[in-house]
């Protein structure tokens, strides 16, 4: 599993998060707000309460799309990864 995201990392990261983009020329704007669109809708639809907005965090970050976005709502924001190519982008 590491060795594929590694790849896909290397290929284009942007790309292989998310597959609605044009491979040739990923728009990074769209990306990004894709990433707040998910973070709006995990936090929306929850069916549980939060206890606070201290800590976030997101298994499977890999460029940080999503974790960028929570941390426009919590004070403290973890991603991680199983992807080193991923995390470093």
């Amino acid at each position: 599993m590491r060795a594929y995201w590694d790849k896909a990392a290397a290929r284009n990261a942007m790309y292989y998060v998310d597959t609605s983009l044009d491979y040739d020329a990923p728009d990074r704007d769209a990306f990004l707000a894709g990433g707040r669109k998910v973070a709006a809708i995990a936090l929306g639809e929850a069916k549980a309460s939060l206890p606070g907005r201290s800590l976030a965090v997101e298994i499977g970050c890999g460029l940080g799309r999503i974790s960028a976005a929570l941390a426009e709502t919590f004070e403290h924001v973890v991603g991680v990864d199983i992807s080193e190519q991923m995390v470093r982008r």
